[in-house]
């Protein structure tokens, strides 16, 4: 197991120190369908 957290806006940590990466989100519509890309 894997202490991970995430720090705002897009930061992964693991534990309290190791930085892992970052997140980027984006959403579209289409309609009635929502798109979330990670």
């Amino acid at each position: 197991n894997i202490d991970l957290r995430l720090k705002w806006p897009n930061d992964i940590y693991a534990g309290s120190s190791s930085k892992l990466g970052g997140l980027i989100v984006t959403t579209t519509n289409d309609s009635s369908t929502a798109i979330c890309d990670i």
